[in-house]
């Protein structure tokens, strides 16, 4: 079975070093009205967009260290 990333909401701050690292695999979605960067945070729409050593640099580069295999 092929690993996966995951972003875990809760702990991102909404930074977007990984969607800047690796935007075929990453993205910001959130609250676009609220008028609040911190209510955008990163999701995976495209798991395997990406080889598994640049899906790890974004990884490794994450302030808030939210991104992780599944």
């Amino acid at each position: 079975m092929a690993k996966s990333p995951v972003v875990d909401q809760d702990c991102c701050i909404g930074c977007e070093v990984c969607v800047q690292l690796c935007p075929e695999v990453f993205r910001m979605e959130g609250d676009e009205g609220s008028g609040h960067d911190h209510d955008h945070k990163s999701i995976v729409y495209n798991p395997s967009g990406a080889s598994v050593e640049r899906i790890e640099v974004a990884m490794d580069s994450c302030p808030a260290a939210c991104i992780y295999w599944d």
